[in-house]
């Protein structure tokens, strides 16, 4: 079970990865507020298009044993700049920004993510990669909780009491974080906001998507949740619990 849902996340975690990289191919652009390139440097095409080629081949790296460490350390220098190059200077500059805060966390997740594909097992950089990964979780509970309207006004119309979800997604993300890092029922928690997060492509990505096909921000959106669902699951099937 363990080697198949690590196994199932890293395929979501490069089917993510990849989309985002073939998003800004067919864009030509960086993706809006959410690139692996620093914002500084990410004018024109050209970068644009390196960027996008990096990422998709990156993935696809991730999936072939020989070349995968590499291809892991790639990816995770490419969002690790996003976060401390491009995001950094923004949220110092606003730290009141739940927006700014959310897609630092979310370039700071999907950089742990393909750091722990990577990694050996009960390394170093494993160990810090889920610790990265779970404070995402954390941060994201807590944007939940901050700015509940916003994400209340996410959910689709169809789904009941839709003002109390923000609550619970919040504390899913928030009990998941806190038990990956801690190591206390890591497993556990990555698997449930693993699940979170394919609901999530299901009920609201993979339908936005449809309904608007031209769309770079929903494929962008599609990507993402993706990404984090195949993390949490290699999370979930690579970390050891400490109890």
């Amino acid at each position: 079970m363990t080697v198949n849902l690590a196994l199932a996340g890293r395929l979501l975690l490069a089917t993510g990865v990849a989309a985002l990289g073939l998003v800004m191919l067919a864009t030509g652009a960086p993706i809006a507020r959410l690139t692996p390139l620093p914002e500084s440097f990410a004018a024109g095409a050209i970068l644009a298009w390196m960027g996008g080629v990096a990422l998709v081949c990156g993935a696809v790296g991730l999936l072939v044993p020989r070349i995968g460490r590499l291809a892991g350390l790639l990816l995770t220098a490419l969002f690790l700049a996003d976060v401390i190059l491009a995001q950094g200077p923004h949220l110092l500059a606003k730290p009141s920004s739940g927006g700014r805060w959310s897609e630092a966390f979310i370039a700071l997740g999907l950089g742990a993510s393909v750091l722990l594909a990577s990694a050996r097992t009960r390394d170093v950089a494993s160990r810090g990669a889920g610790i990265a990964y779970g404070l995402a979780l954390v941060v994201f509970g807590l944007i939940h909780w901050l700015y509940r309207d916003a994400i209340a006004g996410m959910i689709p119309q169809w789904i009941p009491a839709r003002a109390w979800w923000p609550w619970l997604t919040g504390a899913a993300n928030l009990a998941a974080g806190l038990s990956v890092i801690s190591g206390v029922r890591a497993r556990l928690g990555a698997l449930c906001v693993g699940a979170m997060f394919g609901s999530w492509v299901l009920v609201l990505h993979l339908p936005a998507v449809v309904a608007a096909p031209g769309s770079a921000t929903e494929w962008t959106a599609l990507a993402i949740a993706l990404g984090l669902w195949g993390g949490a699951w290699l999370v979930s099937g690579e970390t050891p619990d400490r109890a």
